[in-house]
């Protein structure tokens, strides 16, 4: 009875699952001539990204093959797999999914499959074709008997669909890996991104919920801070940032001039790193999509406006 290359202590890897970023340039808040937005709540630095998305991705379950079914699988079909496994530690990605194709052509309505499902769909999304790779995250998540790789395929499904705009559907699969997965990292940084796709979707109060869960839960963990801003962003809605002055005269004059440019601003006073902020922003959006879409028209007239939070 085989069961799949890695019951020798190998895994698959989780989606590489990034923290979502926001564009936008930091700048001095003392009333000084250069203006925009300073870092926003959800911006982690990179390197932070990149080292807190390969601890997702490698370490989320146990390292076995999580083997869905008993079957017996001929030899050519085991030599493949593990071919494909090889491949994409190799980072050979092409050869991997050209070795998956050939397998799940002749196994793909099989129990079994799961895993081969799972695999293609990480290798389609590091050669970012993320469609295909969705479609491969939900066929592992169909016919996965085992709730550790059924729960790692939801994390991939919710992480593709949050980095193509799509919060909404992100929601349900972020849900349902959560109910399986330890409170170990790096779940921190799934709760976080769930967190975020809830806020998007305008449900403030369960996203600020799952914010304190992180802040709570994982006080070290690098995506903690972002997630404490998120939590006590003082609105309950998204807005466009214009700039932001430790000086309130510095930022009436700016609100003003921008009345002067037909955009209705306000101030939001804050406080960032113990003293006192405020920032100009415009406009009040619930969901993070009418914010996106009114960002260009702000930014014709200040080009280095950014949502918040």
């Amino acid at each position: 009875m085989w069961r799949g290359p890695y019951a020798a202590g190998r895994s698959i890897p989780l989606v590489w699952a990034s923290v979502q970023r926001r564009s936008g340039r930091s700048v001095r808040v003392a009333g000084s001539p250069r203006r925009g937005p300073p870092p926003t709540g959800v911006t982690v630095r990179r390197k932070a990204v990149h080292r807190l998305t390969l601890r997702l991705s490698c370490s989320l379950v146990p390292a076995i093959w999580l083997a869905s079914g008993c079957g017996e699988h001929p030899p050519a079909a085991r030599e493949r797999l593990t071919s494909a496994y090889d491949q994409y530690q190799r980072k050979d990605y092409r050869a991997s999914v050209g070795e998956l194709d050939a397998f799940l052509r002749e196994h793909g309505e099989r129990p079994e499959a799961a895993e081969a499902y799972y695999l293609r769909s990480l290798c389609l999304a590091r050669l970012s074709d993320k469609s295909k790779a969705t479609t491969d995250a939900l066929q592992c998540i169909k016919y996965a008997a085992d709730e550790h790789l059924r729960a790692k395929a939801h994390v991939n499904a919710g992480t593709l669909l949050m980095e193509t705009g799509n919060s909404a559907d992100a929601v349900p699969h972020y849900a349902a890996a959560l109910r399986r997965l330890p409170e170990a990292a790096p779940t921190d940084v799934v709760r976080y991104q769930y967190a975020v796709c809830l806020l998007r979707e305008g449900r403030w109060n369960e996203g600020r919920k799952e914010c304190g869960l992180v802040v709570q839960r994982y006080p070290q963990s690098g995506v903690a801070e972002a997630a404490r801003k998120l939590r006590d962003w003082p609105e309950s809605h998204f807005a466009i940032q214009c700039g932001a002055y430790r000086d309130e005269a510095s930022a009436r004059a700016h609100r003003d001039e921008l009345a002067r440019a037909g955009l209705r601003a306000r101030l939001l006073p804050r406080i960032r790193s113990g003293e006192q902020v405020f920032a100009v922003v415009v406009g009040t959006y619930p969901r993070y999509e009418q914010a996106k879409a009114a960002l260009p028209s702000v930014k014709r007239k200040v080009p280095g406006a950014t949502i918040v939070p």
